[in-house]
């Protein structure tokens, strides 16, 4: 939201990335993940995962393409997705005065500590479980059919 209102139309998405360690040896499903447009978070209620988790193995990525396809291939990544990334870490700025750099080190964090990535391709190498997905969708189309046949229900008088 704030990309477009800044007109910085470089910015496809920013993705909230685990790998190493945190990806191939922790249980993620006990922990949360949430990202904003500058941020990645995470919490854990388990002792042990949050003892075991890695945080110079996650980050923020600011995802720069001016390439349609693999624009369109940033669109279609959704949480819980493998994918591999090849790019350039990237500074760039915009003629209304934006600038943003890109962090070169793991071991910073805070502002300023997200990866701006110009990606040349993107691969997504696993899907998360496709049930679920299905399932989640599957439930709106039934609460949104649920409430239309009730709404017809009652405006044609069938419900009282």
């Amino acid at each position: 939201m704030l990309h477009r209102v800044w007109n910085d139309h470089l910015n496809v998405a920013d993705l909230c990335v685990v790998w190493g360690h945190n990806a191939v040896s922790l249980d993620l499903s006990e922990f949360d993940f949430w990202n904003g447009q500058f941020t990645c978070s995470f919490r854990t209620r388990s002792n042990s995962a949050w003892a075991s988790f890695r945080p110079d193995q996650i980050s923020n990525n600011h995802l720069l393409s001016d390439d349609q396809w693999v624009r369109e291939r940033i669109e279609d990544l959704r949480i819980g997705d493998q994918v591999s990334l090849r790019g350039y870490l990237s500074r760039y700025s915009h003629g209304s005065g934006f600038t943003r750099g890109t962090s070169t080190t793991r071991s910073d964090t805070g502002n300023g500590a997200c990866e701006t990535l110009y990606v040349e391709d993107v691969w997504i190498t696993a899907r998360m479980n496709e049930g679920w997905h299905l399932m989640y969708a599957s439930a709106w189309w039934g609460v949104l059919g649920s409430a239309a046949l009730w709404l017809w229900g009652v405006m044609s008088g069938r419900i009282r």
